[in-house]
């Protein structure tokens, strides 16, 4: 499959005019995902992160906010068939429109609270849990800090310092000194 398009053409009108409208859905609430074709599926991606899935079967539409996405839902989703990281609407039912804008939105908001881990050095899970909890995301955010501040940090240890000042040099950026 070479693109969105190509997929949604494969299927009847019906079906087409679901998946366009899944597509708008989720472009709506999240207009900087970038679409590809990904496991055979129509892909949303954010940041270069996941965003959400969907897929057309015989009988239902497969919708995939990876595991977070569906967890934050666990309730309203509870009328659907579902998996860790799916949920199936039935196609000759209509698709719970304003759910899926939220668990999309919901889905968004995550990534965006997420530090751009591309831009951080390969840094141990507890040390990219404390810059994400300090809401640090980015290496600008970083700069704003000093190395003192930094290592009050839960999680953020003296090792991390010397890679997290190069990756600011990297971008002729540095810690702030006080």
């Amino acid at each position: 499959m070479k693109n969105v398009d190509n997929y949604i053409a494969q299927y009847p009108k019906e079906v087409q005019n679901i998946l366009r409208k899944l597509r708008e859905t989720i472009l709506k609430k999240a207009p900087q995902a970038k679409e590809s074709i990904s496991y055979g599926m129509p892909a949303f991606k954010l940041k270069g992160k996941p965003l959400a899935y969907f897929a057309a079967w015989e009988n239902h539409i497969g919708f995939y906010a990876t595991p977070s996405g569906n967890q934050a839902y666990k309730k309203e989703l509870s009328v659907y068939k579902s998996g860790k990281g799916s949920v199936q609407f039935p196609i000759q039912k209509p698709l719970p429109w304003e759910l899926i804008k939220k668990i999309v939105q919901w889905k968004a908001n995550e990534i965006a609270k997420k530090p751009q881990t591309n831009e951080f050095p390969k840094l141990s899970a507890p040390a990219m849990r404390a810059l994400q909890n300090a809401k640090i995301r980015t290496l600008k955010d970083l700069s704003r800090w000093d190395e003192n501040k930094l290592l009050q940090l839960h999680g953020l240890g003296p090792s991390s310092i010397p890679l997290l000042h190069k990756a600011l040099k990297s971008k002729g950026l540095s810690f702030k000194y006080n």
